[in-house]
């Protein structure tokens, strides 16, 4: 509920606070801890939370900001300062192992934020992986982890590459014909701009379709993507819990009503509560599928006021 302007003055008064003004218009949308705490700091609160966002597969650099831009447009007009968007492994060449590549990720967060301002991590798809291992490295820092349309990377259900194309190695995947991984993007993800070439020859792909399943390629194809058992065990240590040990932070997690069963369903989501000791919470977003939830107004709705709580 809002604060009052009375219930703010008696927080006011409680904190002998009487020379700190109250701005009606944006306090009253506070709730009382914040309140107590911007009074009994003197007017000054603790610094607002970075929003790291990280997008889905098969997206280039500048089509990942581009599909995450409406949900960041969202945050900004609620009050979220500002926010980073960082990049898959393929951007990092340098970086030959998971780890390698989370610290890179870490450094650009520290380079964004400084060493003490926290973090919420909000993620699409396969944009979770790496979320996922940021929160491990950023430790308490990170406060919160946002995860729509993307089952857990560690768990009886993180085998990706098996379920989805029939394949058990980053190795085998990129050995797949074209055509190959293009019917398994449309299988597991309903894309309707891939799903009307599935069935046709390669040489007569548009250029939009060639680029997707070339950049689905290169990301599947490494083992930093987490998506095969050999390379989930040597990253994380097994391919299911309890190793490594839980998060400490809230997981909520966002699924599409639309997801393909061999998409990222709700039912393989709820895997991320196995994965912390904090709060969890699934929901699905109605008339959304696996690219369309990000874009979702209710979806946006959801993760600004989660992203808030924490601002």
């Amino acid at each position: 509920m809002p604060l009052t302007l009375e219930q703010l003055e008696e927080i006011q008064a409680d904190a002998l606070a009487d020379d700190v003004p109250i701005d009606l218009p944006r306090m009253r949308l506070w709730d009382r801890d914040k309140a107590v705490t911007f009074f009994e700091g003197g007017g000054v609160l603790p610094p607002s939370p970075l929003l790291v966002a990280l997008y889905s597969a098969g997206l280039t650099p500048s089509q990942g900001r581009s599909l995450l831009g409406r949900v960041l447009a969202a945050a900004r007009a609620a009050g979220v300062e500002d926010s980073l968007v960082l990049d898959h492994h393929t951007s990092h060449p340098a970086c030959k192992t998971f780890d390698e590549y989370i610290a890179a990720l870490a450094a650009q967060v520290e380079e964004a934020a400084g060493s003490a301002r926290p973090v919420v991590l909000l993620a699409h798809s396969h944009g979770a992986v790496a979320a996922y291992g940021l929160a491990r490295a950023l430790g308490p820092r990170a406060r919160k982890l946002l995860v729509v349309a993307r089952r857990p990377p560690h768990g009886p259900q993180s085998l990706l590459l098996q379920e989805v194309w029939g394949v058990c190695s980053a190795g085998e995947f990129v050995a797949l014909p074209g055509p190959a991984i293009l019917s398994g993007l449309v299988a597991a993800y309903r894309s309707s701009s891939l799903a009307p070439h599935a069935r046709s020859p390669e040489a007569a792909w548009p250029p939009p379709v060639i680029e997707t399943v070339g950049l689905a390629r290169e990301l599947y194809g490494s083992p930093i993507a987490l998506c095969a058992e050999a390379d989930i065990i040597a990253a994380l240590g097994s391919v299911e819990p309890p190793s490594p040990p839980p998060l400490a932070l809230p997981i909520v997690a966002l699924a599409a009503a639309g997801e393909a069963p061999a998409g990222e369903t709700g039912a393989k989501m709820r895997g991320w509560a196995s994965l912390t000791r904090g709060r969890f919470a699934l929901h699905t977003v109605a008339n959304a599928d696996h690219m369309g939830v990000i874009l979702n107004k209710e979806a946006h709705r959801m993760l600004v006021e989660e992203v808030l709580e924490e601002s």
